[in-house]
């Protein structure tokens, strides 16, 4: 399909489906990241439970797992944040596109 495109056309292309393919590593970080760090709050919790109901020591596990917790969340919000930016500032709509009126299709034709 893109072999159809003249030059000019293949290279805007070309150039749209890196910057899509940099989006989407993004976005997959940054999924990855805040999911990373919604599964350590919860052996935060779990870890809590066990220092509790044992009555061991081990708030030291949980404090560290909490700045882990926090950093992966930071990654994460961060990717998002990039990914966000790229598709605001990547993305080059053209208004000569939609300039040309298109006929309206009669209630009877088929589309």
């Amino acid at each position: 399909m893109i072999s159809n495109l003249h030059e000019q056309a293949r290279a805007l292309a070309c150039t749209e489906i890196t910057h899509l393919g940099r989006r989407r590593h993004l976005a997959s970080w940054a999924i990855n990241f805040c999911t990373a760090g919604a599964l350590l709050v919860c052996l935060i919790v779990v870890t809590l439970f066990v220092d509790d109901l044992f009555v061991t020591d081990l708030r030291v596990l949980a404090g560290a797992l909490f700045v882990c917790a926090l950093a992966v969340l930071i990654g994460g919000l961060t990717c998002f944040l990039r990914e966000l930016y790229l598709a605001m500032h990547l993305i080059d709509i053209e208004t000569a596109r939609f300039e040309h009126k298109l006929p309206v299709p009669n209630s009877g034709d088929p589309p």
